[in-house]
């Protein structure tokens, strides 16, 4: 027995596919596949095909479909005999098919396969597993079609584990992994200045003031600098730059591994510089306790200074070791009259220092002028526009959108930073992605945000831990948090984790997210916006929703509204009577926009029976020719209108002084 519903449901046994009949027979036995080999009460799966509406025949329905996929599981058995694979008695039911036989619980196992390979810290064994789970999918949406609250929450759950499982891939792919698994060279910890000219651009000054620095340190006037900036702002190349060729310079990165090694990053640094001291601090590292260990280090360093001009820089300090982050903080309160220069790059303010360098987004000059050097070709103003706003002056994102048009690269670059976080804050950062998605589609540097709020109600979390989970991201620089607001600070963030995740799952996603704000009276702007982010099909139930909510809609977001009206009225799949009340809507706000409404209101008035409605549309039909300086076809319009006598008494009045107000010598038939 195959059974199959990562995507359209389907089972099969020994080869062949087996006819599942009806979608709620189809409902019943995904609830079984999930819980294959324990048993599930009656009132469990009524609860799960038909939730709290469930009608007075559920009962009986039950039975039904499971005598039927009995059936049609065991097509051999006698129909009176007992089941082997479906069994049930005492009011519960059990499939009996090995977990293997079922594609999710396969895709779940091989998860904790792959976690525990993690765990364990073999990668390449992990991506094996990884890789595995991932080939289990079918395509498309898990259980697609299959209703019921049981199918929809499973629907959610598997899509986020199988987003979760994409990342962890690309992780596995561009990090830290052995050579048996493909990925790009490790960059140096120090960049090679001469190919990193490009992150200088609209930095001269920084590198004047960090280049001074070094200066008076070698002429015994020492310091400590800390240059702040957010990923990819250009830290570490503008410190090499300001650094190249002077002699005694030691450099050190800190990360989440150096953390666990005592004096790990100040040993490291110190290598580079003076071998001795870094003997020195490495016995003292091994030898003292961690009270003695920082006023002797920092005596050590002070000491080698004495020497000859020393600088250190701790690259990232916010990810050194505590012991190294404390004598650094040491040397610092006590180095203007050595000659030793402190340098640390940080993502925010963290550790002491004399003078701070913040590396601010590059102005739109700079950026231009970053891009076009960049560019294989100039890019043409359109392109150039939109790599302006989707890299809001990160001089990574410039650079990366400038050298890959098609995207891999700029996608590669946001992975790289997104890759640290946890996995609770990389959801979080996808739902304000999609949140503030429709944005993306406008031109201008239009914000993407969210409300947090809005955030948990649209995933179905606790506001409080969705609020925590975004405290990483805007650590690492990538988010804006306000209060009740979250705004990337980056576009090309949000378009990566909203365009790089599957079209399929992206419509599902917007779905959901659409549905949840609307059952929780979120503002209706915000649900056509998930609708047209995601270009969700519509249906009866959405039209049925914008019917109730279309008018605070076209008062609140009438450009919205235009857009989602205008999809409306070309979805002919859609009954007539639920697109005639929402094209009437359309019909009325590109009047008010000034814009051309005539199709639109002759549509409605030929179609409609109720005679102010008609004479409405006739109206705005009239008034938008007019408005075009058309009189002639308006007063065509008004005429035919009046000599037919089936609008309300109103509009007559309306058009008649319409009529009034067009009349023109040169029209046929009209007296001067």
């Amino acid at each position: 027995m195959d059974l199959r519903l990562l995507g359209p449901v389907r089972a099969t046994r020994d080869g062949v596919e087996i006819a599942l009949g009806s979608a709620r027979r189809t409902a019943v036995l995904c609830v079984l596949a999930l819980h294959a080999g324990r048993a599930v009460s009656r009132e469990q799966l009524i609860a799960a095909v038909w939730g709290e509406d469930a009608p007075a025949s559920a009962t009986a329905n039950v039975y039904t479909y499971v005598s039927a996929l009995r059936q049609a599981l065991e097509p051999a058995r006698d129909r009176w005999a007992s089941g082997q694979l479906l069994t049930s008695g005492g009011g519960v039911y059990e499939l009996h098919v090995r977990p293997e036989s079922v594609d999710v619980l396969r895709f779940e196992a091989l998860r904790e396969t792959a976690r525990a390979h993690r765990a364990a810290g073999d990668p390449v064994a992990e991506l094996t597993a990884v890789r595995a789970a991932l080939a289990v999918w079918d395509g498309g949406e898990p259980m697609a079609g299959v209703p019921g609250p049981f199918a929809a929450a499973q629907r959610l759950r598997l899509t986020e584990l199988r987003l979760a499982t994409v990342e962890r891939q690309a992780a596995l792919l561009g990090g830290d992994t052995p050579a048996a698994v493909p990925r790009p060279a490790p960059p140096a910890a120090r960049p090679p200045v001469a190919r990193q000219r490009l992150f200088l651009i609209g930095r001269t000054t920084e590198v004047r003031r960090l280049r001074h620095a070094a200066t008076a340190a070698r002429a015994g006037r020492g310091g400590s600098v800390r240059v702040e900036g957010g990923p990819g702002s250009g830290k570490t190349v503008l410190v090499a730059a300001a650094l190249d060729g002077l002699d005694r310079v030691g450099w050190a990165a800190g990360d989440e591994l150096a953390r666990r090694v005592p004096l790990g990053v100040l040993i490291e640094g110190a290598a580079e510089a003076d071998h001795g001291l870094a003997d020195r601090l490495q016995a003292l590292a091994d030898d003292e306790g961690a009270g003695a260990v920082v006023d002797r280090a920092a005596a050590l360093v002070r000491a080698a200074a004495a020497e000859a001009p020393l600088i250190l820089v701790a690259d990232d300090l916010h990810w050194a070791d505590p012991l190294t982050v404390r004598v650094w903080a040491a040397l610092a309160a006590d180095v203007e009259q050595t000659s030793l220069l402190l340098v640390a790059t940080t993502r925010q303010e963290h550790g002491p220092a004399a003078e701070v360098i913040v590396l601010p987004p590059l102005d739109p000059g700079a950026a231009t002028a970053l891009i076009r050097a960049a560019a294989p070709e100039p890019p043409e103003p359109r392109r150039l526009a939109r790599m302006l706003d989707d890299a809001g002056g990160n001089p990574h994102y410039l650079r990366h959108l400038a050298e890959d048009p098609a995207g891999e690269s700029p996608a590669a670059a946001v992975g790289a930073h997104l890759a640290p976080l946890p996995e609770a804050t990389r959801f979080a950062l996808r739902g304000v992605a999609f949140l503030g998605a429709y944005t993306l589609s406008l031109p201008g540097p239009q914000p993407v945000a969210c409300r947090v709020s809005e955030l948990a109600v649209a995933g179905d979390r606790d506001p409080d831990e969705v609020a925590a989970a975004l405290l990483p991201a805007r650590d690492a620089g990538l988010l804006i948090l306000d209060g009740d607001r979250a705004e990337f600070r980056h576009r090309v963030v949000a378009r990566t984790l909203h365009e790089g995740t599957p079209g399929a799952l992206r419509v599902a996603l917007h779905r959901s997210f659409a549905d949840r704000l609307a059952a929780a009276g979120g503002p209706p702007e915000l649900v056509v916006a998930q609708l047209l982010a995601g270009d969700v099909p519509l249906d009866d139930n959405v039209a049925t929703w914008l019917a109730t909510h279309v008018e605070p809609l076209a008062w609140r977001a009438p450009q919205i509204a235009v857009t989602v009206l205008q999809r409306v009225r070309a979805h002919h799949g859609l009954a007539p009577e639920r697109r005639l009340p929402l094209t009437a809507w359309l019909a009325r706000l590109l009047l008010r926009e000034h814009r051309n409404a005539a199709a639109e209101a002759g549509w409605v008035a030929a179609r409609t029976t109720d005679p102010d409605l008609e004479g409405e549309m006739r109206w705005i039909a009239a008034r938008s020719h007019e408005q075009r300086g058309r009189f002639e076809t308006a007063a065509e319009i008004a005429r035919a209108a009046l000599r037919e006598q089936r609008i309300a008494p109103l509009w007559a009045e309306a058009l008649e002084t319409l009529l009034t107000r067009v009349r023109r010598p040169a029209l046929v038939g009209e007296p001067s």
